[in-house]
């Protein structure tokens, strides 16, 4: 508490001007302060105190949706992101065309959607990774978060057309 009603840790006498504190709660404000002393062990009074959250979970992050069929390489690839306590710093997309290997899309990105441009035609899974203020990093997920297939090829054009006249129209088979 800012009072300090409670003392959950403390680093003892130190020669050093820092001190890392180990197995705190997650999410929890805690509230530090110092003191120090010379070689004649003359002590000085409290410092102001500061606090911190403790901040252990990497965010949450999902890419899509995205529409299943595009005719473009050039399309919008929306994510959402959350993180309880420090808040989203960035996220990275990777994907995958065809059931290769995942590449990284691009650099890091702060806004949805990210304009992806894919490589060429093919079947592309996506996912996204986030990093939160204090630099955890969310894991891979197993599963892609979406995907779409991007077909450039046009149809044929019809063949063995066969058209059949009728009274007041025509009809047309292939």
């Amino acid at each position: 508490t800012p009072t300090f009603d409670v003392i959950i840790g403390t680093s003892g006498c130190t020669p050093f001007t820092y001190h890392t504190f180990t197995s705190l709660t997650d999410g929890q404000i805690y509230y530090y302060r110092v003191k120090c002393r010379d070689d004649l062990w003359n002590e000085s009074g409290w410092s102001a105190s500061e606090y911190s959250t403790q901040d252990d979970t990497p965010p949450d992050t999902e890419a899509g949706p995205v529409d299943p069929y595009y005719g473009t390489v050039s399309f919008n690839v929306p994510f959402t992101a959350s993180d309880a306590t420090s808040g989203v710093q960035h996220v990275m997309l990777f994907y995958q065309q065809d059931g290769g290997g995942y590449v990284q899309f691009g650099g890091t990105f702060t806004t949805s959607p990210i304009a992806f441009t894919a490589p060429g035609e093919g079947v592309y899974d996506f996912y996204t990774i986030g990093t939160d203020n204090v630099d955890n990093v969310e894991t891979a997920p197993v599963d892609a978060d979406c995907t779409a297939e991007v077909d450039l090829t046009r149809p044929l054009a019809p063949i063995d057309l066969v058209a059949l006249p009728g009274h007041n129209k025509i009809h047309l088979s292939w």
